[in-house]
């Protein structure tokens, strides 16, 4: 306190306003009038020992035009008086608290708000005896902290005026005395654990989204929010998400939270060519320095075979640590080809010194990550940053422990339908915005379809028309060649067997480039008949393609589109004009061409424009074509990346060598949907027991095998084995095709292989209790059994506008050693509960006093005024055992 004449009657300095107002009233008998700017309780608990039984009636409040509104003025007030509270360290809280709610129940203390009139004084009046007129509120910076003026006035009659002004000033004000009272008591209510544990999950969510770019959907949001945090941890995450649920939108917003707080300057995306112009048109609306790279380019040897690869040298120069790399459908980086003398593939010769070199931050984006192993995986985990030089910190043995890597996130398809769909009659939908995305049902069907003219082709692949000179890695090339184009289409055949009579040649694309044992002349006089056979032969003798009349047929009569799938061009070309000619009414697509005796893939313009007449919806059309088309045909050139989700029906009409593909296709429609649907999922699956068909048959069960350890991953499945037969009625071929089929259970499949991730475990409860979590205001005080075996403290405060988060542990002899060093994923963990879960039987006075405890030791850590610190949540937690007893509830 600072020195003063006792006999002055004014003063200009530091704690003699708080030494003369406890003076004064100390001495009072009757009445306290106050009139103060601004009254906290840390103010009131430094002079309620010295008011003692008297009355206290007080002004507060000053005058601010924008809050004349008389009932936001009182909302206001009580609001701050509350929000103070949980500024800093104030001793025996509680106890001021309580005494102050008392002393308002014996209306021995009433408050009016003075924000609604002319009121800027600030003046203690003790009964009729003294007036204080002071610039100090009544506030702990007021009494104690600031600089103030002041004087004392002690003529009767001025004082008697100053009180009728006063009084009269108090009965045109509006009574908050209520308001604080209830206010009080709420505050001293002991909040529940479940209130505890959402105030936590908001706050540390922190997200500060910009509103400018696409608003996330909720469980975007919980997407975003995880992989900051792994990113902001280890420099980098890898976001496995099933398709249509928004990598590109969780992607951007990862970038725009990183390049607001400062963290980056520049995003280098590298992805497949057909997404490029996407992702440089969500970067650029996003307001992000960016730069695109289609990522085959890393492979090529030469800058001068493709510009991208120009690009990209360029930037190597200048990637930094302020750098994001997004690598879009990371799959592509599978395989790394690794060996003795390090990596064959060039573009890991790139990438891997560039991030570490670098120190750059990486995203991983993919739908389908696992092909055929789980070094699938670990390939794709070396382009994350690793946390020591040459040592690759990422990696499993295991497909299931991938999910649960610090760096991994997992969004699939039937969490966020279990975890944020909504129900609607017998549908599921999810919010984006305010707009209802419906879940769809699925329903797989596998349909087993005999080889067309198996036993002559059989002939052929026994034969030695086939067999090559000087083989290389895969001697038996062409007769697998020739076994896939069997199991295709006869336009596929025939190609094949083509490119051998007119192998050798000039052109290259309708030959091939080996040395066959036998002479062009004796492999000509061998194939070319049953090649002229194929070129005669009707389509009514291809059964795979019945069948896929048939469905087409039925497809359309309910007025469905379809995305046909195929692994050769010349059967995406066969089909386009086998329906074009036994289907006239349908409108067909199909992004081959054949030209020369050659197939090659349209132009992307031209294909682009058919995508839009097929998919309008799904590509925001606005004003759609009426030259629409119901069947779209493709290589899986175009399974990847594009919105196709107009159709309903995707057929796997061959089938795929990795399981990557069949995800990837059905990731075209298996989408959030603008009304309920069924999605139907159609596998071509050849049958034979001929043994020189053997691989070809043998690649459905691979298939299905590497498929099953896939969901590990993914959770929902796009291939199914399901018992239940149905019949097409085909006349004279009916006895030969079985389809199977069984509706998948998207809710179900999303509790078999639950990560113990924050998103899994935390991020779907703040979900569904968001608006609720909203809701609670103002400081949390609660208690909680855990499963630790020492009583703990958890404080979570903001400082400098952002959260901290304190575990203490009051046991440990030394001070320094109370704090401990605790996580986010353990804090949560100690704290999830549900809405009916008990208190630990605690006195919030012992918990008031153990967290001021707690802020103080993290402030002198960090060297921070406690007054600077703001309170959001104190909770107990006590070891499940020995069990509570009501003696804790004795005031210690």
């Amino acid at each position: 306190m600072a020195e003063s004449n006792s006999d002055d009657k004014s003063w200009f300095a530091k704690e003699i306003a708080y030494e003369r107002v406890v003076r004064y009233l100390s001495s009072g008998k009757l009445e306290i009038r106050i009139a103060t700017g601004w009254f906290s309780v840390a103010g009131w608990n430094l002079i309620r020992k010295s008011i003692g039984n008297k009355n206290v009636r007080l002004i507060v409040g000053i005058n601010e035009p924008h809050k004349r509104d008389v009932a936001n003025a009182k909302i206001v007030i009580v609001e701050e008086i509350i929000r103070d509270l949980s500024f800093g360290i104030i001793k025996n809280r509680s106890e001021a608290v309580q005494k102050l709610v008392e002393r308002i129940e014996s209306n021995k203390f009433q408050i009016v708000d003075g924000r609604a009139m002319p009121h800027h004084a600030k003046i203690y009046i003790v009964d009729r005896q003294v007036a204080i007129f002071t610039s100090a509120n009544l506030s702990k910076n007021g009494l104690k902290i600031n600089v103030e003026g002041g004087n004392e006035l002690f003529n009767p009659d001025e004082i008697s005026r100053r009180v009728q002004e006063f009084d009269a000033y108090f009965a045109n004000a509006r009574n908050l005395t209520q308001e604080l009272l209830e206010a009080l008591k709420k505050w001293l209510e002991y909040s529940s654990p479940w209130e505890a544990y959402l105030k936590t999950l908001i706050a540390l969510e922190d997200l500060n989204l910009d509103k400018k770019y696409i608003p996330p959907a909720d469980y975007q949001l919980d997407m975003i929010a995880e992989t900051l945090k792994q990113i902001k941890q280890h420099n980098g995450s890898m976001l496995v998400a099933s398709t249509g649920l928004g990598k590109t939108v969780v992607a951007t917003h990862v970038a725009l939270h990183l390049d607001r707080s400062n963290d980056i300057t520049n995003v280098l995306v590298l992805c497949p060519k057909l997404v490029r112009k996407s992702w440089d048109h969500e970067l650029y609306i996003a307001g992000i320095a960016s730069k695109s790279i289609t990522y085959r380019a890393l492979d090529k040897e030469e800058p001068d075979l493709d510009y991208n690869l120009r690009d990209f040298e360029e930037l190597e120069a200048v990637i930094d640590r302020k750098w994001l790399i997004i690598i879009d459908e990371s799959h592509f980086f599978r395989n790394s080809k690794q060996n003795a003398e390090g990596y064959k593939r060039r573009s890991f010769q790139k990438l891997l010194p560039l991030i570490q070199k670098s120190d750059c931050k990486v995203l991983l984006l993919t739908g389908s990550p696992y092909s055929k192993s789980v070094e699938n995986l670990n390939d794709q985990l070396l382009l994350l940053p690793h946390t020591q030089p040459n040592i690759h910190t990422w990696t499993v043995s295991k497909t299931k422990d991938f999910i649960d890597l610090p760096v991994v996130s997992q969004l699939t398809t039937p969490h966020v339908a279990q975890h944020y769909g909504q129900k609607e009659n017998d549908s599921l939908f999810i919010w984006f915005g305010t707009k209802k995305r419906y879940i769809p049902s699925v329903m797989l069907y596998k349909l087993d379809v005999p080889l067309f003219l198996e036993s002559k082709v059989a002939e052929i692949l026994e034969s030695d028309f086939l067999s090559v000179l000087h083989p290389s890695n895969s001697p038996d090339a062409i007769r697998h060649e020739v076994q896939i184009s069997c199991a295709s289409s006869p336009g596929a055949l025939h190609q094949a067997l083509q490119k051998v009579v007119n192998t050798p040649s000039k052109n290259k694309k309708n030959s091939y480039d080996v040395e066959f044992k036998l002479s062009q002349a004796q492999r000509k006089q061998y194939l070319q008949p049953f090649i002229n056979e194929l070129e005669q032969i009707g389509y009514k003798k291809d059964t795979k393609l019945l069948v896929l009349i048939k469905l087409l047929e039925e497809i359309a009569s309910n007025k469905e589109k379809t995305i046909i799938f195929c692994e050769r061009r010349a059967t995406v070309a066969y089909l386009v004009k086998a329906l074009n000619t036994l289907l006239p009414s349908l409108k067909v697509f199909g992004t081959i061409q054949k030209k020369d005796d050659a197939y090659s893939t349209q132009s992307i313009s031209k294909i682009q424009r058919a995508i839009l007449k097929f998919a309008p919806t799904a590509n925001k059309v606005k004003k759609k074509s009426k030259n629409t088309y119901s069947v779209f045909i493709a290589t899986d050139a175009y399974g990847v990346g594009i919105n196709l989700q107009d159709a309903a029906v995707a057929i796997n009409y061959d089938l795929s060598w990795t399981t990557i593909e069949p995800v990837q296709r059905a990731g075209r429609i298996l989408r959030p949907w603008i009304e309920p649907r069924t999605v139907k999922l159609y596998s071509f699956v050849p049958i034979s027991t001929n043994s020189s068909f053997a691989s070809i048959i043998n690649r459905w069960q691979n298939l299905m095998n590497t498929h099953n350890e896939s969901t590990k991953i993914l959770d929902l499945p796009v291939l199914s084995m399901k018992s239940e037969e149905k019949i097409y009625d085909l006349s004279g071929i009916a006895s030969k095709i079985k389809i199977r089929s069984g509706k998948l259970d998207i809710d179900a499949l999303a509790t078999e292989a639950v990560s113990a991730s924050y998103y899994k475990k935390h991020a779907s409860t703040l979900h569904k209790n968001r608006n609720e979590a909203r809701q609670i205001k103002g400081e949390i005080i609660s208690s909680k059994l855990y499963s630790g075996n020492k009583i703990l403290i958890y404080v979570l405060l903001k400082y400098k506008d952002k959260y901290h988060w304190i575990v203490y542990y009051p046991g440990s002899k030394s001070k320094a050693s109370r704090l401990e060093n605790i996580s986010k994923e353990q804090i949560l963990n100690w704290l999830q509960c549900d809405r009916n879960t008990e208190k630990a039987l605690i006195n919030s006075k012992k918990i008031d006093r153990l967290a001021n405890e707690c802020i103080e030791a993290w402030c002198n850590k960090h060297n921070v005024c406690p007054d600077n610190v703001l309170r959001e949540c104190s909770v107990y937690l006590k070891p499940k055992k020995p069990k509570d007893k009501i003696s804790n509830l004795v005031f210690e």
